[in-house]
């Protein structure tokens, strides 16, 4: 698939959704006052959710990049802090547009959903103690996966088979995983209780926690993986699964670790740079939602969700 065809693609998607949520808004605009900007709403998404795709990591670094190759697409892209002004104030527009691309795909019907957690550095460690932009929120975590400490967050994941990101949260980085549950397993409840009928999250030996377990069971989700050997064969028998289950949840949850990897490698989720919390939560958010949309994008087109290099020529 060439750029060029993606390009349309995103905005022809961003026209139909944004046409469907505007009757919501506030006298049917987004805004609701100052000077209409010079880009249109769809445009502006459409080149800042593109340019994440292109690995490009920076609101400079996306700007340029249209000005350079598309600027007969885009005319009135011309300034780039009005661009990220008008991206950012559009937060609540992408964060509907998640949802309804997860509704679109019954993302929320998925049984089994599994979990993970990996490390967002907010600065080199030796900087973390004269850290003036994130003082006093980022802390010093440890990955256990990695084997490293650094000074950041961690961002809570919740996928699908599929691949999409059915959840996600910034969470604190020195705070076990298994305190973390609530927060991962977030609005799954609603749906056990509506459906009546048990979800199953595969999770590895850091979420495990046999209390924490039985009472996320009493509530119809299923916690699936095995702790640490000297405390699995205590395990609560209404706990335990048959072997075929456990085969099929570990295999799944293997699923989470390629979509973290791939927001690390295509998405550079491990490099946003920027001075305040609200930004780095909204380049998050942007992240996320492109990263969905490539997924959705490859199931359109009957591929393999996860296969974004060979989805976009790079």
């Amino acid at each position: 698939m060439e750029q060029d065809e993606l390009i349309i693609w995103v905005y022809l998607w961003a026209c139909e959704q944004i046409e469907a949520l505007r009757p919501t808004w506030p006298h049917h605009r987004a805004r609701r006052g100052g000077f209409a900007p010079a880009l249109s709403d769809e445009e502006a998404l459409t080149i800042e959710l593109c340019g994440e795709m292109f690995r490009l990591n920076s609101d400079k670094a996306i700007v340029g990049h249209f000005q350079r190759h598309y600027p007969t697409w885009f005319p009135h892209l011309r300034d780039r802090s009005a661009f990220a002004r008008q991206v950012a104030n559009l937060w609540r527009v992408k964060e509907s547009l998640q949802q309804r691309l997860l509704r679109a795909h019954d993302v929320h019907l998925q049984l089994l959903q599994p979990i993970d957690t990996m490390p967002l550095p907010v600065c080199a460690k030796a900087r973390s103690k004269r850290d003036r932009v994130f003082a006093g929120i980022a802390r010093k975590g440890f990955c256990a996966a990695k084997d490293v400490f650094y000074y950041g967050f961690k961002l809570g994941l919740r996928v699908t088979e599929q691949g999409f990101i059915a959840h996600y949260a910034l969470l604190e980085a020195n705070t076990h995983d298994c305190r973390h549950l609530p927060a991962l397993v977030e609005g799954m409840e609603d749906v056990a209780h509506k459906y009546q009928r048990d979800l199953l999250v595969p999770v590895d030996k850091g979420f495990f926690d046999p209390t924490g377990w039985r009472l996320l069971f009493a509530r119809g989700i299923h916690m699936v993986g095995r702790g640490p050997k000297k405390v699995d064969k205590h395990r609560p028998v209404e706990l335990r699964l048959n072997r075929f289950t456990e085969r099929l949840c570990a295999r799944v949850r293997k699923q989470v670790e390629v979509v973290a990897s791939l927001l690390c490698s295509r998405f550079q989720v491990e490099r946003i740079r920027v001075h305040h919390l609200w930004h780095f939560e909204h380049r998050l958010l942007r992240k996320i939602l492109a990263f969905n949309l490539l997924v959705a994008c490859n199931l359109h087109r009957k591929r393999h969700p996860l296969d974004f290099d060979g989805l976009i020529g790079d």
